[in-house]
């Protein structure tokens, strides 16, 4: 499926503004890389802040688009598997 650059993944400017930041966000925790994971709630708070809204909102933002990622009723041990299972841990640069 593409996505024009125009068209909205999600009907929400300030969503659709989030979610390269939640993907990202995503590979610095799988990576274990608590700086890089500091830089993107930087630039969320930025970003949040930019549409007028609170800062201190970014991380609700954030884990909002989040949960809308993951498929909803799913047992949160299937959600963490990859932390069982060491080659899934591993990211490619």
């Amino acid at each position: 499926m593409t996505i024009a650059p125009d068209q909205s993944l999600t009907g929400d400017p300030l969503t659709d503004e989030l979610v390269p930041l939640v993907t990202a966000l995503a590979d610095a925790v799988y990576a274990g890389d608590a700086a890089r994971t500091a830089e993107i709630r930087a630039h969320a708070e930025a970003v949040v802040s930019a549409r007028g809204a609170d800062p201190a909102e970014a991380g609700w933002a954030l884990a909002t688009v989040a949960a809308a990622m993951v498929p909803g009723g799913a047992h949160p041990r299937l959600l963490l598997a990859w932390r069982a299972i060491p080659a899934l841990q591993e990211v490619d640069p």
